[in-house]
């Protein structure tokens, strides 16, 4: 890498650093009454804020598999009758089948464990 072109990153990178420390040294000495602020939202731990990251994520893992269950069966009709075809279709319906069964055991172990947790 030549010379202009680090320095035609590090010089925006020192100024946006020297710019933003200055700006948080100056909104540092004001109160905003932030910590008067309530917004109505319900004060959540960290269990159930993880928690419900991860039922979205499995949430979403399961739609994806949902899919590629729906797309083997359509490449299986597709096939008509060719083995090759059938073959990739089986599989593919095989893995999305495994995937919604782990994705439901998943749901299951993390719901378990986020009673016991939230609950001791």
């Amino acid at each position: 890498m030549s010379f202009s072109k680090i320095k035609k990153f590090i010089i925006p990178t020192t100024v946006l650093a020297l710019l933003e420390s200055a700006a948080g040294d100056v909104f540092a000495q004001t109160n905003l009454g932030i910590d008067k602020l309530n917004f109505g939202l319900p004060e959540l731990d960290a269990i159930t804020v993880i928690g419900n990251a991860i039922n979205w994520l499995l949430s979403l893992v399961a739609i994806i598999a949902l899919a590629a269950l729906i797309w083997g069966g359509i490449m299986y009709i597709a096939s008509l009758g060719d083995e090759n075809k059938a073959a990739k279709a089986k599989k593919i319906i095989f893995y999305a089948i495994i995937g919604v069964v782990v994705v439901g055991v998943s749901f299951l172990i993390i719901s378990t464990l986020k009673t016991l947790l939230a609950n001791p």
